[in-house]
């Protein structure tokens, strides 16, 4: 990781801690992976990309794990107003 790293903080993001098996925990950061992953941002122009199956699997492997956790414990939000 030479962009999200601790010195480096491309997007002022580190990913060295970053585990999938625990994607749930930070799924804010794991939603942005999975947007810019499956628009072709990551890793930018000039990098060499990784296997397209490669990245198919982790954009999976990050859907699943935060879709569980959200369903095992759903928040629909709260209601703003009472009509």
């Amino acid at each position: 990781m030479s962009c999200h790293n601790p010195t480096a903080r491309r997007g002022e993001l580190s990913l060295a801690a970053f585990e999938i098996a625990r994607a749930d925990e930070h799924a804010e950061v794991a939603e942005k992976m999975i947007r810019k992953l499956r628009a072709g941002m990551m890793p930018p122009p000039g990098a060499r990309p990784p296997d397209p199956a490669a990245v198919a699997a982790i954009v999976e492997a990050l859907e699943s794990r935060i879709d569980r956790a959200a369903s095992a414990r759903p928040n629909p939000g709260s209601r703003p107003f009472q009509r």
